[in-house]
């Protein structure tokens, strides 16, 4: 049977297959036995001259029936000696049956079996493998088909070193395994792909997946574990802020990569990355260390050339940053999760579902700075153009608020402390960048409860605290979207005082209308800021505030205010004097109407309810209201530079208003007060033009009145005035003081009307002062070195009027440019020259009192005269006229006589009146003058004087003398008045006799009391006039 069936080779055939296994086995022979020695002949030779490496291998063997190679201890080594790459044995099996057969290079397996690669950069920064490709031949690619069914790598081994770098940087990789399956150039071919290796370190690296390369794809899996990451960030130092101490990372993912057209295609999913106990240090500062206890990012994705990623969640646990020189920590959180975020690089977009923050605590070396318990933001969303949040809550909290002496607060001082320690130097400038659009920002609610804001002021000393309690700040929106978001918050002060907001709010472009209510501010809290600009100390006073606040950003910035504003119990004293300066129990400003730009305040009324001041002049005469004025303090100086403001007040009411003024600087000091002030002031304006009416009256002390009316500007009162103030019924023992001072004697008793009339209009006064004193009576005299030397008492005397009342009118007028007119200076000074000018020439004063003449303290007799004169008696009506206006004058009279002249007339008259007697006896005149000139001197001296008289005749030369007759009558007369006695007592009596007779003119006629009427030692007097002897009237006070 066999043989019936086995074919038939014939003799030709039988040749022929006998040549082609002779051509076989000689194939099979040299295959085996010389091509190994030619290849790796070859090879050497190729890389030594091409490559410049030298080639080892320590046996290779080739299968020519199946095309499989297979090589041992192969290595490439650089010229020094140097392994750059190595391989315990590699296996390729080309399939030579099936590469004819499906005509494609096939190769069936690929397997290399502990290789090493040995990758180096140097100093220049030259990657040794880069010398293992070969110089470009400049050939086209071929077209030739290829399939790779299996190809394994198995305990690869990686060794890297980068000494470019300045820390110079290594890594092993070992235990690298990879396996791929059935990897060809065909359209649509996959083929899949495993890859695991394990680091030094035990880090693990996987990938799975499959591979094309017509068209270019791939997807799969990979995942890194325990990576330490000390091994990337060591090799990436230099471009890193921290140096990286510790911590593990582990990542996983799927991806997917395909290139269509040159342009590729990248997606990553479920990508989950997780960091574990990282610890970093700054390299410019390394006490500051990072903490990162666990880091967490799930379902990653990222899409490419979409540029857009998003991730599920990301969680950081506990992370922290310490300050390790100063031992304590500047930063902790104990968790924050950041939920759905997404971002795409069109419009650079980047929205985030939900933020939540745990417990976040912001330290500086001595306090807390920053507490945050809870902070949860929702609806997150940002690009170039806007900003958009769709719920902020901040629930709890505190952080602390220090205004610094330097001007800075304590968040800038230690965040710039903060950026200098974690930011390191740089010198590079920085990037200016293309200005980009606006940006406008949208915020859908925002809720802020239960925050605590410890605020300190350290410029103020002692510094200023306080402790602000924001219960809640409320931001909505309103159902309809278009409208304005609602706000509300309601804030309180530990010092006391309460804030209250309710309206709307506009974030772009911002604007803010809102219900303002503040009550119960303490304001003594706030003194120190007092004292900046006066030296006043505030101890009472509660602020309130209500109305409607309006800010807007667009299109200028402006901000009003529409409301009242009120201050209770309000008290400030004056430092220095350690004195009340002022003080209310009520005030309330209403109809308040306050505008920002440009700066201008109008309030309808002000309401005060006792207001008291106190104007002080101290010991040195200066005036409390400019002492307590700091005039150099920086704050001071800013108020003088800050643009002016327009200030209207249509009516200010004062009601049981009290004023008091005191002067220190006199012995004994003076005080008097003015109570019960009421009434208005009426259209206060700083415009040029305006007039404000003032209409007050108080009293002064007990009884006194005090009106003031009237129109001015308070704020140019130069340039047009028109006030009347008017005093009554003061009290003039309250100017004791004064009077000790100045005039020398205290005040016993008496009233003061001042009636003061200002008119100042283009910068020129027309003033009229009326002053009344009545019933003024000087007390007991005072030793004063200021007080004036003058007949104070006479000038008073002279000054009163019958009813004892003291009338003095002062004009001023003047030009308010002049630098000598001063008012004040200028109307004590006409008060002083009125006394002085009555007391030294008081009857100069009578005299215009009554319409006499300036002699009026003169009355002149005939010589041995004592009967008045018509002229004379005139003058004495007119005197008393004068008395009788002046009831507190007396007048004392001196009776006059001239020894010189009325002497000799007074001997001539007592000679008539003996001569006449003599004549009665002797019958004629010249018998009686010789008896009484014989009775006087003797009979010889009679004949003496007769002979001495004896003259020649005119007639008649030769004649006998004779004696004449008339001159020797005259001459024995003459000689008789001359021997008469001194007539002393007739002339004291002559005197006596005038003065009597002056003032019987006075009392008899005139009808003045004779108790006010003195008469005077007589005084000789030489007169000026042979008829007329001076009798003189002085006047005296009582």
């Amino acid at each position: 049977m066999l043989n019936a069936i086995t074919p038939q080779i014939s003799h030709k055939n039988k040749k022929r297959l006998l040549g082609l296994g002779s051509l076989l086995g000689v194939y099979t022979l040299l295959g085996f036995l010389l091509v190994p020695v030619i290849v790796s002949k070859a090879a050497k030779d190729y890389v030594h001259e091409q490559l410049h490496l030298d080639l080892s291998l320590e046996n290779i063997e080739i299968n020519p029936l199946t095309l499989a190679v297979k090589l041992q201890g192969l290595a490439i080594k650089q010229l020094d000696g140097k392994v750059l790459i190595s391989a315990d044995d590699i296996y390729v099996n080309a399939s030579l049956i099936l590469s004819l057969w499906q005509q494609k290079i096939y190769i069936e397996e690929l397997d290399i079996v502990k290789p090493y690669i040995n990758a180096n950069i140097n100093k220049e920064g030259q990657l040794n493998l880069l010398k293992l490709i070969p110089p470009d031949d400049n050939k086209e690619p071929s077209d030739v088909t290829w399939q790779l069914a299996m190809l394994g790598v198995h305990q690869a081994h990686l060794n890297f070193v980068d000494d470019s770098l300045k820390q110079p940087f290594s890594v092993q990789i070992k235990d690298i395994n990879f396996q791929l399956v059935n990897l060809s150039s065909l359209s649509n071919s996959e083929g899949r792909y495993q890859f695991a290796a394990q680091t030094a370190h035990h880090e693990k690296l996987s990938w799975q997946g499959t591979i094309g390369l017509n068209p270019v794809r791939s997807q799969g899996h990979f995942s890194i574990e325990a990576l330490q990451l000390t091994t990337p960030t060591d090799y990436i130092a230099e471009t890193l802020p921290v140096k990286i101490k510790q911590g593990k990372v582990n990542v996983s993912a799927n991806y997917q990569l395909q290139i269509t057209n040159e342009q590729p295609q990248f997606s990553l999913s479920q990508g989950k990355i997780s960091l574990l106990d990282v610890l970093a240090q700054m390299k410019n500062n390394q006490s500051i260390e990072y903490l990162l206890p666990k880091t967490e990012l799930t379902q990653l994705k990222i899409q490419w050339p979409q540029a857009h990623a998003s991730f599920d969640s990301l969680l950081l646990q506990q992370p922290q940053i310490k300050d390790l020189k100063n031992n304590y920590t500047v930063a902790i959180l104990e968790g924050i999760t950041l939920n759905q975020a997404q971002w795409q690089q069109k419009n650079n977009n980047l929205s985030l579902r939900e933020l939540n923050a745990k417990n976040f605590y912001l330290n500086t070396a001595h306090d807390s700075l920053l507490v945050l318990p809870q902070l949860n933001i929702s609806q997150f969303i940002m690009d170039d153009t806007q900003l958009n949040t769709g719920r902020i809550v901040l629930a709890g909290g505190q952080t602390a608020f220090n205004l610094l002496k330097n001007g800075q607060n304590n968040w800038q001082q230690e965040i710039k402390k903060l950026v200098a320690q974690l930011i390191p130097a740089t010198n590079t400038q920085p990037v200016i960048e293309a200005p980009k659009s606006q940006m406008t920002y949208h915020l859908g609610e925002l809720l802020i409860k239960d925050f605590i804001v410890n605020a300190q002021d350290s410029q103020q000393t002692p510094a200023f605290k306080e402790k602000i309690t924001i219960h809640s700040i409320n931001i909505h929106p309103e159902l309809d979207l278009q409208k304005p978001h609602q706000l509300s918050a309601d804030v309180t002060l530990q010092t006391g005082g309460k804030l209250q907001l309710s309206g709307s709010l506009q974030e772009a472009p911002l604007t803010v209308d809102a219900k303002l209510n503040f009550t119960k501010l303490n304001l003594p809290p706030l003194a120190s800021y007092l004292k900046d600009v006066a030296l006043l100390s505030l101890e009472s006073g509660q602020l309130a505030v209500d109305g409607d606040l309006h800010f807007q950003q667009q299109p200028k910035l402006q901000a009003t205010f529409n409301g009242k504003v009120g201050v209770n119990d309000f008290a400030v004293n004056d430092l220095k004097l350690n004195e009340r300066f002022l003080a209310w129990k009520r005030l309330l400003a209403s109809g308040i109407k306050w505008q920002l730009e440009p700066m201008s305040l109008y309030v309808k009324e002000i309401n005060t309810e006792q207001l008291f001041g106190r104007v002080i002049i101290a010991p040195d005469k200066s005036i409390n209201l400019a002492q307590v004025l700091v005039v150099d303090s920086p704050k001071a100086s800013a108020a003088k530079e800050a643009a002016p403001m327009t200030l209207t007040v249509d009516k200010t009411i004062i009601k049981n208003g009290s004023m008091l003024f005191a002067d220190l600087s006199i012995t004994p000091q003076f005080a008097t007060g003015i109570q019960s002030l009421n009434g208005s002031i009426n259209g206060i304006s700083s415009l040029a033009n305006s007039e404000a009416q003032i209409d007050l009256k108080g009293q002064v002390d007990q009884y006194g009145k005090a009106t003031i009316l009237g129109q001015l500007n308070p704020f140019n009162p130069d340039k047009n005035t028109n006030m009347s103030v008017k005093f009554d019924n003061l009290e003039l023992t309250t100017l004791t003081p004064y009077s000790s001072k100045f005039a020398g004697y205290r005040i016993d008793k008496g009233k003061l009307t001042l009636d003061l009339n200002y008119k100042i209009a283009h910068r020129e006064l027309v003033a009229t002062n009326k002053i009344v004193l009545n019933q003024l009576t000087l007390g007991e005299r005072v030793d004063s070195p200021d007080a004036k030397s003058i007949p104070i008492r006479l000038a008073i005397a002279l000054l009163k009027d019958s009813n004892g009342v003291i009338d003095l009118d002062i004009p001023i007028t003047g030009s308010l440019d002049d630098p000598q007119f001063k008012v004040a200076p200028i109307v004590w000074q006409a008060i002083v020259n009125v006394i002085t000018k009555a007391a030294t020439a008081p009857f100069k004063f009578i005299a215009n009192l009554v319409g006499g003449g300036e002699d009026m303290d003169s009355i002149a007799f005939k010589p041995i005269q004592v009967v008045l004169q018509q002229e004379q008696s005139e003058k004495l009506v007119k005197m008393a006229q004068a008395l009788q206006k002046r009831p507190e004058l007396n007048i004392e009279i001196r009776g006059a006589f001239d020894s010189q002249q009325e002497s000799q007339l007074l001997k001539e008259e007592k000679f008539k009146q003996v001569l006449q007697v003599a004549m009665g006896k002797m019958g004629t005149e010249l018998r009686a003058v010789e008896f009484l000139y014989q009775q006087q001197f003797g009979q010889e001296s009679l004949k003496q004087q007769q002979v001495l008289q004896l003259k020649p005749s005119a007639d008649n030369i030769k004649q006998p003398l004779k004696t004449e007759p008339i001159a020797y009558q005259q001459a024995l007369k003459q000689q008789l008045i001359e021997a008469q006695p001194k007539m002393e007592g007739e002339l004291r009596q002559l005197a006596l006799e005038r003065a009597k007779n002056i003032r019987n003119q006075l009392v008899e006629h005139e009808h003045i009391e004779d108790s006010r009427i003195f008469i005077l030692e007589p005084v000789e007097v030489t007169s000026e006039s042979t008829d007329a002897v001076i009798s003189k009237i002085s006047i005296k006070q009582p």
